[in-house]
């Protein structure tokens, strides 16, 4: 991000680039190490425009879980539904696989309360989501979409999913 410093993003920094490093590890939060973020700095530092100055730091990440009540079709298993509805949640909201087009999550991008419910919809066995509340950053639920600073990646949370 340029000209946007990570502990103040809503103002603007001329001269500054902050580079978010996400490593590819299989961990639901990756996060660079200090030794990568000095290697990555150390590497950048004799190539960067003289007055820049470069930031090197991992994502910020914001939790969210989903509140979900969800309608299952007759005769599914309402243990197995819930299950796959966790399992497409926490893919989706995976910062390295998930996301709209499946190759991560991108950074800063929000989350979409109307995305979520369609994800839940398309599982084999729902026949409708009759309630959805996103919980974001341990805050309380909510009925809209979730906001994302410039720095920021999704976690996903303990969901929440009653099927009935």
């Amino acid at each position: 991000r340029a000209n946007r410093h990570p502990s103040f993003s809503c103002l603007k920094a001329p001269g500054l680039i902050t580079l978010v490093v996400l490593p590819n590890m299989p961990v639901t939060r990756p996060t660079p190490s200090a030794g990568l973020k000095r290697a990555v700095t150390s590497y950048l530092q004799p190539k960067r425009v003289i007055g820049t100055r470069v930031i090197v730091m991992g994502p910020d990440y914001l939790e969210i879980a989903v509140q979900a009540t969800v309608k299952a079709l007759t005769g599914v298993s309402h243990g197995n539904l819930q299950q796959k509805i966790v399992a497409a949640l926490n893919n989706f909201l995976s910062p390295l696989t998930g996301g709209p087009q499946g190759t991560g999550w991108p950074l800063g991008r929000d989350l979409y309360r109307s995305e979520v419910m369609q994800l839940i919809d398309q599982v084999v066995g729902v026949d409708n989501v009759v309630s959805l509340a996103l919980v974001a950053g341990g805050c309380g639920p909510q009925c809209g979409n979730v906001c994302l600073g410039p720095t920021s990646l999704i976690a996903a949370g303990d969901h929440v999913i009653e099927v009935v």
